[in-house]
């Protein structure tokens, strides 16, 4: 799984997301992996980032409590 990946594989892959948030930019899914919080970032349905967990988690996204 990498960047520019279609969202269609991520979710064949890892399944449903436990969150997923939508702006004007862009959709994360957010995924709890190994107690570690897993985002994907796409823009145009196409994976844009990924990143593993926040420096402080934001209670409304933290999938992993």
């Amino acid at each position: 799984m990498g960047i520019l990946d279609l969202y269609e594989k991520v979710h064949r892959v890892y399944g449903l997301p436990a969150k997923t948030l939508t702006t004007e930019l862009s959709i994360i899914d957010f995924y709890c992996m190994n107690e570690k919080n897993l985002q994907i970032h796409y823009r145009d349905g196409l994976i844009a980032g990924m990143s593993m967990g926040y420096f402080v988690p934001m209670p409304e996204v933290d999938v992993c409590r």
